[in-house]
Protein backbone atom coordinates (compact mmCIF):
# COMPACT_ATOMS: atom_id res chain seq x y z
CA UNK A 1 0.00 0.00 0.00
CA UNK A 2 2.91 2.49 1.17
CA UNK A 3 4.22 1.86 -2.79
CA UNK A 4 1.57 2.47 -4.15
CA UNK A 5 0.46 5.99 -2.47
CA UNK A 6 4.11 6.94 -3.39
CA UNK A 7 3.67 5.85 -7.10
CA UNK A 8 0.60 7.40 -7.21
CA UNK A 9 1.53 10.81 -6.04
CA UNK A 10 4.74 10.42 -8.44
CA UNK A 11 2.31 10.20 -11.56
CA UNK A 12 3.07 6.75 -11.92
CA UNK A 13 0.26 4.11 -13.74
CA UNK A 14 1.75 0.95 -13.69
CA UNK A 15 4.27 -1.28 -11.65
CA UNK A 16 5.85 -3.78 -13.04
CA UNK A 17 5.21 -5.74 -10.09
CA UNK A 18 4.52 -8.68 -8.46
CA UNK A 19 7.34 -11.04 -9.62
CA UNK A 20 5.35 -14.31 -9.80
CA UNK A 21 8.46 -16.57 -10.17
CA UNK A 22 9.06 -19.63 -7.76
CA UNK A 23 12.81 -19.91 -7.41
CA UNK A 24 13.16 -23.69 -7.16
CA UNK A 25 16.50 -22.89 -8.91
CA UNK A 26 19.08 -22.14 -5.85
CA UNK A 27 22.00 -21.19 -8.83
CA UNK A 28 19.42 -19.32 -10.41
CA UNK A 29 21.21 -15.73 -11.27
CA UNK A 30 18.41 -13.29 -12.28
CA UNK A 31 15.59 -14.32 -9.74
CA UNK A 32 16.83 -15.37 -6.37
CA UNK A 33 15.61 -12.69 -3.85
CA UNK A 34 13.67 -11.18 -6.52
CA UNK A 35 10.72 -13.88 -5.84
CA UNK A 36 8.41 -14.10 -2.91
CA UNK A 37 9.59 -17.57 -1.89
CA UNK A 38 10.43 -21.48 -3.12
CA UNK A 39 6.80 -22.66 -3.20
CA UNK A 40 3.16 -22.33 -5.14
CA UNK A 41 1.67 -21.04 -1.91
CA UNK A 42 4.08 -18.86 -0.67
CA UNK A 43 4.40 -16.96 -4.39
CA UNK A 44 0.86 -16.91 -4.71
CA UNK A 45 -0.03 -15.44 -1.34
CA UNK A 46 2.30 -12.39 -1.39
CA UNK A 47 2.14 -11.61 -5.26
CA UNK A 48 -2.11 -11.53 -4.75
CA UNK A 49 -1.42 -8.86 -1.91
CA UNK A 50 0.29 -7.15 -3.99
CA UNK A 51 -2.09 -7.03 -7.03
CA UNK A 52 -4.97 -6.15 -4.14
CA UNK A 53 -3.16 -3.16 -2.82
CA UNK A 54 -1.60 -1.74 -6.37
CA UNK A 55 -4.51 -2.24 -8.20
CA UNK A 56 -7.34 -1.01 -4.93
CA UNK A 57 -5.49 2.45 -5.63
CA UNK A 58 -5.81 2.50 -8.91
CA UNK A 59 -2.20 1.47 -10.12
CA UNK A 60 -2.01 -1.37 -12.77
CA UNK A 61 -0.14 -4.20 -11.36
CA UNK A 62 1.88 -6.42 -13.70
CA UNK A 63 2.52 -10.64 -12.97
CA UNK A 64 5.85 -12.01 -14.35
CA UNK A 65 7.58 -13.89 -15.82
CA UNK A 66 5.15 -15.82 -17.70
CA UNK A 67 5.19 -18.75 -17.49
CA UNK A 68 8.10 -18.69 -14.85
CA UNK A 69 11.56 -17.62 -14.49
CA UNK A 70 12.07 -19.54 -11.12
CA UNK A 71 13.88 -22.92 -12.72
CA UNK A 72 16.62 -21.37 -14.70
CA UNK A 73 20.18 -21.85 -14.65
CA UNK A 74 20.63 -18.79 -17.27
CA UNK A 75 19.95 -14.66 -16.98
CA UNK A 76 17.24 -14.36 -19.88
CA UNK A 77 18.91 -10.88 -20.37
CA UNK A 78 21.99 -12.87 -21.45
CA UNK A 79 20.92 -15.29 -23.40
CA UNK A 80 17.93 -17.96 -23.85
CA UNK A 81 17.08 -20.16 -20.74
CA UNK A 82 15.25 -23.47 -21.16
CA UNK A 83 12.23 -24.32 -18.97
CA UNK A 84 12.44 -28.16 -19.38
CA UNK A 85 9.30 -29.11 -17.45
CA UNK A 86 5.96 -30.50 -18.83
CA UNK A 87 3.08 -28.98 -19.05
CA UNK A 88 1.74 -31.07 -15.64
CA UNK A 89 4.66 -29.69 -14.33
CA UNK A 90 3.74 -26.38 -14.96
CA UNK A 91 0.68 -26.77 -14.24
CA UNK A 92 1.43 -27.98 -10.58
CA UNK A 93 4.02 -25.41 -9.82
CA UNK A 94 5.10 -22.25 -12.13
CA UNK A 95 1.56 -21.80 -13.53
CA UNK A 96 -0.30 -21.89 -10.04
CA UNK A 97 0.48 -18.09 -9.22
CA UNK A 98 -0.64 -16.84 -12.72
CA UNK A 99 -3.69 -18.47 -12.14
CA UNK A 100 -4.19 -16.95 -9.07
CA UNK A 101 -3.49 -13.53 -10.12
CA UNK A 102 -6.11 -13.86 -12.88
CA UNK A 103 -8.27 -15.17 -10.55
CA UNK A 104 -7.72 -11.19 -8.79
CA UNK A 105 -8.08 -9.35 -11.74
CA UNK A 106 -4.85 -8.57 -12.86
CA UNK A 107 -4.62 -6.37 -15.48
CA UNK A 108 -1.34 -6.99 -16.83
CA UNK A 109 1.43 -10.24 -17.68
CA UNK A 110 4.71 -9.93 -18.60
CA UNK A 111 5.51 -12.46 -20.81
CA UNK A 112 9.01 -14.00 -20.20
CA UNK A 113 12.13 -13.98 -22.73
CA UNK A 114 12.02 -18.11 -22.54
CA UNK A 115 11.73 -21.12 -23.83
CA UNK A 116 9.18 -23.24 -22.88
CA UNK A 117 8.51 -26.75 -25.01
CA UNK A 118 5.83 -27.97 -23.09
CA UNK A 119 3.97 -24.78 -24.65
CA UNK A 120 5.92 -23.90 -27.83
CA UNK A 121 7.59 -27.41 -28.81
CA UNK A 122 9.57 -24.97 -31.72
CA UNK A 123 11.75 -23.13 -28.92
CA UNK A 124 10.67 -19.89 -29.93
CA UNK A 125 10.70 -17.59 -26.72
CA UNK A 126 7.52 -17.55 -24.67
CA UNK A 127 7.27 -13.94 -25.24
CA UNK A 128 7.05 -14.35 -29.16
CA UNK A 129 4.97 -17.25 -29.11
CA UNK A 130 1.26 -17.22 -30.72
CA UNK A 131 1.09 -20.73 -29.07
CA UNK A 132 1.61 -19.45 -25.39
CA UNK A 133 -0.15 -16.28 -25.77
CA UNK A 134 -3.37 -18.99 -27.20
CA UNK A 135 -2.40 -20.63 -23.92
CA UNK A 136 -3.11 -17.48 -22.07
CA UNK A 137 -6.02 -16.80 -23.40
CA UNK A 138 -7.91 -19.67 -24.09
CA UNK A 139 -6.69 -21.87 -21.52
CA UNK A 140 -6.12 -19.60 -18.60
CA UNK A 141 -9.04 -17.48 -19.48
CA UNK A 142 -6.98 -14.27 -19.11
CA UNK A 143 -8.05 -10.95 -20.93
CA UNK A 144 -6.12 -8.41 -19.67
CA UNK A 145 -2.85 -6.65 -20.86
CA UNK A 146 0.12 -8.71 -22.18
CA UNK A 147 3.71 -6.93 -22.32
CA UNK A 148 7.18 -8.56 -23.13
CA UNK A 149 9.87 -8.38 -21.37
CA UNK A 150 12.46 -5.53 -22.49
CA UNK A 151 13.41 -5.90 -26.27
CA UNK A 152 17.02 -4.93 -25.69
CA UNK A 153 17.54 -8.56 -23.83
CA UNK A 154 19.58 -11.26 -25.26
CA UNK A 155 16.99 -13.85 -25.10
CA UNK A 156 15.56 -12.49 -27.97
CA UNK A 157 19.10 -12.30 -29.74
CA UNK A 158 18.29 -14.37 -31.96
CA UNK A 159 16.13 -12.12 -33.93
CA UNK A 160 17.02 -8.71 -34.36
CA UNK A 161 14.60 -6.31 -32.22
CA UNK A 162 12.25 -5.29 -34.93
CA UNK A 163 11.73 -9.32 -36.49
CA UNK A 164 11.04 -9.81 -32.60
CA UNK A 165 8.65 -6.90 -32.42
CA UNK A 166 6.62 -8.24 -35.66
CA UNK A 167 6.45 -11.37 -34.02
CA UNK A 168 5.54 -10.66 -30.36
CA UNK A 169 2.73 -8.13 -32.23
CA UNK A 170 1.62 -10.87 -34.69
CA UNK A 171 1.45 -13.58 -31.79
CA UNK A 172 -1.09 -11.90 -29.95
CA UNK A 173 1.04 -9.82 -27.63
CA UNK A 174 -0.30 -5.73 -26.80
CA UNK A 175 2.89 -3.91 -25.73
CA UNK A 176 6.55 -4.15 -26.61
CA UNK A 177 8.64 -3.23 -23.35
CA UNK A 178 11.70 -1.07 -23.77
CA UNK A 179 12.68 -1.50 -27.42
CA UNK A 180 16.23 0.38 -27.96
CA UNK A 181 14.85 2.16 -31.08
CA UNK A 182 11.11 2.81 -31.12
CA UNK A 183 10.74 5.14 -34.03
CA UNK A 184 13.11 1.87 -35.96
CA UNK A 185 10.59 -0.65 -35.16
CA UNK A 186 7.64 1.30 -36.05
CA UNK A 187 9.51 2.12 -39.46
CA UNK A 188 9.99 -1.88 -40.08
CA UNK A 189 6.43 -2.64 -39.26
CA UNK A 190 5.56 0.28 -41.10
CA UNK A 191 7.27 -1.49 -44.32
CA UNK A 192 5.75 -4.76 -43.58
CA UNK A 193 2.33 -2.88 -43.83
CA UNK A 194 1.58 -4.73 -40.24
CA UNK A 195 -1.90 -4.07 -38.59
CA UNK A 196 -2.18 -5.45 -35.12
CA UNK A 197 -5.79 -5.17 -33.17
CA UNK A 198 -5.42 -2.26 -30.20
CA UNK A 199 -8.78 -2.37 -29.10
CA UNK A 200 -7.56 -3.95 -25.86
CA UNK A 201 -5.05 -1.44 -25.81
CA UNK A 202 -7.12 1.62 -26.22
CA UNK A 203 -9.38 0.24 -23.79
CA UNK A 204 -6.58 -0.11 -21.55
CA UNK A 205 -5.13 3.44 -21.57
CA UNK A 206 -8.51 4.86 -21.34
CA UNK A 207 -8.63 2.74 -17.54
CA UNK A 208 -5.34 4.28 -16.50
CA UNK A 209 -5.44 6.20 -13.22
CA UNK A 210 -4.11 9.50 -12.95
CA UNK A 211 -1.79 10.79 -10.01
CA UNK A 212 -2.72 11.73 -6.31
CA UNK A 213 -2.31 15.06 -5.24
CA UNK A 214 -2.51 13.94 -1.88
CA UNK A 215 1.25 13.70 0.22
CA UNK A 216 1.89 10.50 1.35
CA UNK A 217 3.37 9.60 4.80
CA UNK A 218 6.87 9.37 3.67
CA UNK A 219 8.42 9.19 6.98
CA UNK A 220 5.64 6.41 8.45
CA UNK A 221 6.74 4.37 5.23
CA UNK A 222 10.58 5.12 5.81
CA UNK A 223 9.63 3.50 9.84
CA UNK A 224 7.51 0.94 8.18
CA UNK A 225 10.05 -0.31 5.86
CA UNK A 226 13.04 -0.16 8.63
CA UNK A 227 10.51 -2.26 10.77
CA UNK A 228 9.78 -4.98 8.26
CA UNK A 229 13.35 -5.19 6.82
CA UNK A 230 14.36 -5.39 10.21
CA UNK A 231 11.73 -8.63 10.82
CA UNK A 232 12.94 -10.45 7.66
CA UNK A 233 16.47 -10.74 9.37
CA UNK A 234 17.70 -14.30 10.07
CA UNK A 235 20.13 -15.84 11.81
CA UNK A 236 21.14 -19.58 11.75
CA UNK A 237 22.67 -19.51 15.31
CA UNK A 238 23.63 -17.26 18.27
CA UNK A 239 26.74 -15.20 18.69
CA UNK A 240 28.64 -13.06 21.11
CA UNK A 241 31.70 -10.49 20.28
CA UNK A 242 33.60 -9.93 22.74
CA UNK A 243 36.75 -9.12 20.89
CA UNK A 244 37.45 -6.18 18.81
CA UNK A 245 35.31 -6.06 15.99
CA UNK A 246 36.74 -6.24 12.36
CA UNK A 247 34.73 -6.08 9.79
CA UNK A 248 35.51 -7.09 6.40
CA UNK A 249 33.25 -5.85 3.40
CA UNK A 250 33.75 -8.18 -0.04
CA UNK A 251 32.12 -6.19 -2.90
CA UNK A 252 30.77 -8.27 -5.61
CA UNK A 253 29.65 -5.21 -7.39
CA UNK A 254 31.16 -2.16 -9.75
CA UNK A 255 29.27 0.20 -6.97
CA UNK A 256 30.60 1.30 -3.06
CA UNK A 257 28.61 -1.30 -0.95
CA UNK A 258 28.52 -0.86 2.88
CA UNK A 259 28.55 2.78 3.41
CA UNK A 260 25.19 2.47 5.42
CA UNK A 261 26.60 -0.25 7.26
CA UNK A 262 30.05 1.09 8.37
CA UNK A 263 28.76 4.60 9.13
CA UNK A 264 25.97 2.57 11.30
CA UNK A 265 28.44 0.66 12.93
CA UNK A 266 31.04 3.22 13.84
CA UNK A 267 28.32 5.30 16.15
CA UNK A 268 27.96 2.08 18.41
CA UNK A 269 31.22 0.75 18.21
CA UNK A 270 34.44 2.38 19.24
CA UNK A 271 37.10 -0.44 18.67
CA UNK A 272 36.07 -1.14 14.88
CA UNK A 273 38.54 -1.73 12.04
CA UNK A 274 37.26 -2.06 8.52
CA UNK A 275 38.33 -3.32 5.17
CA UNK A 276 36.85 -2.99 1.61
CA UNK A 277 37.58 -5.73 -0.82
CA UNK A 278 36.35 -5.00 -4.06
CA UNK A 279 35.99 -7.52 -7.03
CA UNK A 280 38.85 -8.98 -8.12
CA UNK A 281 41.60 -7.93 -5.31
CA UNK A 282 42.53 -10.85 -3.05
CA UNK A 283 41.80 -11.35 0.43
CA UNK A 284 44.83 -12.87 1.10
CA UNK A 285 47.10 -9.68 1.74
CA UNK A 286 44.59 -8.27 4.09
CA UNK A 287 46.09 -8.91 7.28
CA UNK A 288 43.74 -9.87 9.78
CA UNK A 289 44.10 -8.99 13.54
CA UNK A 290 44.50 -12.18 15.52
CA UNK A 291 42.12 -11.30 18.61
CA UNK A 292 39.17 -9.93 16.44
CA UNK A 293 35.87 -10.84 16.06
CA UNK A 294 35.93 -10.88 12.17
CA UNK A 295 32.33 -9.96 10.31
CA UNK A 296 32.26 -10.67 6.80
CA UNK A 297 29.88 -8.66 4.95
CA UNK A 298 29.03 -10.08 1.48
CA UNK A 299 27.42 -7.49 -1.31
CA UNK A 300 26.38 -9.14 -4.23
CA UNK A 301 23.43 -7.94 -5.83
CA UNK A 302 20.76 -10.05 -8.06
CA UNK A 303 21.05 -7.44 -11.08
CA UNK A 304 20.05 -7.59 -14.86
CA UNK A 305 23.18 -8.47 -17.08
CA UNK A 306 25.56 -9.69 -14.20
CA UNK A 307 25.25 -13.55 -14.43
CA UNK A 308 24.72 -14.25 -11.11
CA UNK A 309 27.62 -14.35 -8.12
CA UNK A 310 31.19 -14.01 -9.24
CA UNK A 311 33.93 -16.89 -9.08
CA UNK A 312 35.71 -14.13 -7.23
CA UNK A 313 33.83 -13.88 -4.36
CA UNK A 314 33.41 -17.54 -4.34
CA UNK A 315 37.37 -17.81 -4.16
CA UNK A 316 37.43 -15.14 -1.64
CA UNK A 317 34.51 -17.12 0.63
CA UNK A 318 36.52 -19.59 0.65
CA UNK A 319 39.79 -18.66 1.98
CA UNK A 320 38.27 -16.32 4.56
CA UNK A 321 35.60 -19.00 6.05
CA UNK A 322 38.16 -20.73 8.73
CA UNK A 323 38.29 -17.03 10.30
CA UNK A 324 34.92 -15.66 10.13
CA UNK A 325 32.57 -15.86 13.54
CA UNK A 326 29.93 -14.36 11.38
CA UNK A 327 29.05 -14.13 7.62
CA UNK A 328 26.30 -11.52 6.43
CA UNK A 329 24.89 -12.24 3.02
CA UNK A 330 23.21 -8.81 1.69
CA UNK A 331 22.00 -10.09 -1.47
CA UNK A 332 21.29 -14.23 -2.07
CA UNK A 333 20.51 -16.54 0.78
CA UNK A 334 21.90 -19.33 -1.65
CA UNK A 335 25.47 -17.53 -1.46
CA UNK A 336 27.10 -19.96 0.35
CA UNK A 337 25.28 -23.27 -0.81
CA UNK A 338 28.31 -24.05 -2.68
CA UNK A 339 31.17 -22.93 -0.56
CA UNK A 340 32.90 -26.61 0.02
CA UNK A 341 32.53 -27.90 3.42
CA UNK A 342 30.39 -24.43 4.13
CA UNK A 343 32.04 -22.39 6.91
CA UNK A 344 31.37 -22.50 10.63
CA UNK A 345 30.63 -19.33 11.38
CA UNK A 346 26.92 -17.64 11.80
CA UNK A 347 25.41 -16.72 8.95
CA UNK A 348 23.11 -13.67 8.47
CA UNK A 349 20.77 -13.23 5.52
CA UNK A 350 19.49 -9.56 4.92
CA UNK A 351 18.01 -10.70 1.53
CA UNK A 352 18.97 -7.07 0.13
CA UNK A 353 21.79 -4.37 0.40
CA UNK A 354 19.10 -1.47 0.97
CA UNK A 355 20.25 1.68 3.75
CA UNK A 356 17.52 0.05 5.66
CA UNK A 357 18.91 -3.53 5.97
CA UNK A 358 22.70 -1.93 6.48
CA UNK A 359 21.48 -0.17 9.41
CA UNK A 360 19.51 -3.35 10.89
CA UNK A 361 22.48 -5.50 10.44
CA UNK A 362 24.50 -2.51 12.85
CA UNK A 363 22.04 -2.83 15.44
CA UNK A 364 22.28 -6.49 15.76
CA UNK A 365 25.68 -6.36 15.46
CA UNK A 366 25.98 -3.65 18.07
CA UNK A 367 23.84 -5.11 20.26
CA UNK A 368 26.12 -8.44 20.52
CA UNK A 369 29.47 -6.62 21.22
CA UNK A 370 30.56 -6.96 24.89
CA UNK A 371 30.39 -3.82 27.25
CA UNK A 372 34.04 -2.39 26.58
CA UNK A 373 33.66 -2.41 22.51
CA UNK A 374 30.76 0.10 22.69
CA UNK A 375 30.67 3.87 23.32
CA UNK A 376 30.26 4.95 26.19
Amino acid sequence: SAVADEAKYAGINTIFAPDLDINTNPENPIISVRAFGEDAETVSFFGCEMIRAFQDRGIVACGKHFPGHGDTGVDSHIKLPVVARSLKGLKKNELQPFLRAIEKNVKMIMLGHLSVPALDSSGIPVSLSEKAVRYLRKTMKYDGMLITDAMNMGGIGMFSEEEAAFLALDAGVDILLHPTDPEKIVSYLEEKNAVFDDERLSWFRRGLGRGSGTTPNFEVHRKLSDSLTEKAIRLTGDFRIREELFLLILNDDEQRKGIALARSLRENVAALKIRVIMKGEDIRKVKIPENSFVVVAIFSETKAWKGGVSEWLHEQIEYVKARAGLFASFGSPYLFDSVRGKPNAVMLYAYGDSESAQKAVARILSKKTAGFLKRR
